[in-house]
């Protein structure tokens, strides 16, 4: 490719200025390198661009051409130009971003309103077509920030903690978990498994609550739907393990009933992801205090009455007993029967 630039610049100035001298003058060069230039691009293209009419110089068809094209280019310079100075004085573009899951999406788009208005010349992109391989799109330059719940151990990235949701056993009302305070993996293991997951290597129930105890599941069945999840277990035909909060209507309704998973309980920690090598900026730590601040309070409203369990309490004869609301960067957790 021979043209460039600066080639087109020339062009576009002589047929503006219908003169060399004045285009020499405005591109702050001698005449003779104007004309020897011109001559040039004529030369390498085989064709005239323009022909002089006394002291004007007037473009030829194939000059005409030449100028709507470098009229185009040039404006497209000129705006990248702007943009990329505007990114070097104040930040601002398309930034991207998405969640290792898909719950995930139930919490994060209510957030961007405030991120948003605070800076206003960003973009905030949901990135939902990353969502099962987050890491590797950092890695490719496909993805600005990733949200995870799989800590990654790679000098390459830089990992904020940003808060922790509480996995519990959802199942049936009638189901015998339902008038436990807590089952254990092994309990777990018995039960056919819905999970919301594409493989047993993917689910966080299997790689974090079965398989450190030494147990696997007898039966499983893969949904990523959460809606017929809840269906499936209101028609008896499984239990899944889901953060209460993502299920926080059913819960409430009484259609489910959530158990905890330990006496302890288990817990999930989301992190946010970026790239080590990312230069410091003001407007991802405004979204992370975001994430941090709101994203827990959000699904979590109404998760801790909804996981009380009636039965249980009657048993005992006594109403449970009343807790704080749970710290800024922690889901509200179960509360479990006394």
């Amino acid at each position: 490719m021979f043209l460039d630039s600066r080639h087109l610049r020339l062009v576009a100035e002589v047929a503006r200025s219908q003169s060399v001298t004045r285009a020499a003058d405005r591109l702050h060069v001698t005449q003779s390198a104007v004309s020897h230039q011109l001559r040039e691009i004529e030369d390498k293209l085989g064709a005239p661009l323009f022909l002089r009419s006394g002291r004007r110089m007037l473009p030829t068809p194939a000059g005409l051409l030449l100028v709507r094209t470098a009229d185009k280019v040039l404006d497209e310079i000129s705006g990248a130009e702007a943009a990329v100075g505007q990114l070097a004085r104040r930040g601002g573009g398309e930034f991207r971003v998405c969640t290792q899951c898909h719950t995930g999406y139930h919490w994060l788009p209510p957030l961007l309103e405030d991120v948003r208005r605070a800076f206003p010349e960003f973009e905030v992109r949901i990135a939902v077509e990353h969502t099962m391989h987050p890491l590797a799109a950092l890695l490719d330059g496909k993805l600005d920030l990733a949200i995870v719940n799989r800590v990654p151990r790679d000098k390459r990235f830089q990992v904020r903690p940003l808060f922790r949701d509480e996995q519990a056993v959802i199942v049936h009302p009638s189901h015998p978990f339902a008038a436990k305070d807590h089952v254990t993996p092994r309990d777990l293991a018995g039960e056919r498994l819905l999970l919301y997951s594409s493989s047993l290597d993917d689910s966080f129930a299997v790689r974090e609550v079965l398989r450190p105890a030494g147990v696997e599941p007898r039966s499983v069945s893969f949904v990523q739907l959460t809606e017929a999840i809840i269906e499936m277990i209101k028609a008896q035909l499984g239990v899944t393990v889901l953060p209460t909060w993502s299920i926080a209507p059913a819960l409430q309704a009484g259609v489910v009933k959530a158990v905890r998973i330990t006496p302890a309980g288990v817990y999930r920690q989301w992190s946010a992801v970026t790239l080590a090598a990312a230069a410091p900026s003001i407007f991802v730590e405004h979204f992370l205090s975001v994430l941090q601040k709101q994203a827990p309070a959000l699904p979590a409203r109404g998760a801790t009455s909804s996981a009380r369990r009636p039965a249980a309490r009657a048993a005992h004869g006594r109403p449970e007993s009343t807790r704080p609301s749970p710290r800024p960067l922690t889901a509200a957790p179960l509360r479990p029967a006394r």
